[in-house]
Parts: structure tokens; C-alpha cells; sequence
């Protein structure tokens, strides 16, 4: 498994907040409306990224087998590095989507109904950010040390 790139999750997030700017305009023009943003959303969205914050600072002696730490088995430690893996392509699509719905909203800043959106999707964005933020912390944690440093395959017993 190869470590997740900044570029990938950059493009992730600007596809999905273009995509989501995009789609919030023609329902604006159809509709003359944007879908209501509650304060449930941020508050999930930090709650899901404190998990992984936690998460890693957990597993993290587990896995560098420090001292008193029970090991973590090997399989335990694939999950986590598939759901980081996984989670930080969400992490960014959330946030450039949220991002974008901020954008859409750009002409209604001005009303009580346009701020009061605009600030649920910014909060929910910077949010998304920390996800991801903790997911590739979590990622890193994951990885498993160089056995050789000679790259030759025989370890340190050549």
C-alpha cells in the first residue's frame, strides 16, 4: 500500500467543490433555495475527527511495540491503515465540498439565511480538514518500519 498523496486529496477536494458549487447553483435557479446546514453537521464531523485523533494517539505505542503497550496483531493493523486510507479520500470530499457550498452560497452572505449556512458549511469544511488531518496521522502510524536499510532483502544478517 503506497502512502496517500497531498495531490490526490487536493484534486478529491477541488472535483467535489466544484461539483457540489455546481450542482447548488442549478438547484438555487430551479428551486430558488439551498438545502439547510444544522449544527449537527459540524458537530459530527469534529466528533468523527476527535475519534481519530484519539484513535492514533492509542494505537500509535501499540504499534511501535514501546514498553508496557500490548502489540497490536498484524490484521488489526491493515484495518486501521485501509479505513485512514479510505477516510482521507472523504476527509478531502467533504471538505472541498463544503468548501463549495460555501462558494454557491457567495451572493447570500448578506441575508440571515445565506450567513447562517455559509458558517455551518465553513465550520463543517475546517472540520473535514481535521479529518483528514487525523487519518493521515493515523496512516503514518501504520506503516511499517524498514526491516533492511541495505534494500537487498537480506536484512541485517548479510
Amino acid at each position: 500500500m503506497t502512502p496517500t498523496r497531498f495531490r490526490l486529496l487536493f484534486t478529491v477536494a477541488l472535483v467535489a467543490g466544484v461539483v457540489t458549487w455546481a450542482v447548488l447553483r442549478a438547484l438555487d435557479a430551479w428551486r430558488g433555495g439551498f438545502p439547510a446546514i444544522g449544527w449537527p453537521t459540524p458537530a459530527t464531523v469534529a466528533l468523527l475527527a476527535a475519534a481519530l485523533f484519539v484513535t492514533v494517539i492509542t494505537l500509535r505505542p501499540r504499534l511501535r511495540r514501546k514498553p508496557g503497550a500490548k502489540p497490536l496483531p498484524p490484521l488489526v493493523a491493515a484495518r486501521f491503515a485501509a479505513l485512514a486510507l479510505a477516510s482521507s479520500r472523504v476527509g478531502a470530499a467533504l471538505a472541498g465540498g463544503y468548501l463549495g457550498f460555501v462558494a454557491a452560497l457567495g451572493g447570500e452572505l448578506d441575508t440571515d439565511y445565506g450567513r447562517e449556512r455559509a458558517i455551518y458549511a465553513a465550520i463543517t469544511a475546517v472540520a473535514s480538514v481535521a479529518l483528514t488531518i487525523a487519518v493521515l496521522l493515523l496512516e503514518r502510524a501504520c506503516r511499517l518500519p524498514d526491516d533492511d536499510a541495505d534494500g537487498d532483502g537480506l536484512g541485517s544478517a548479510a
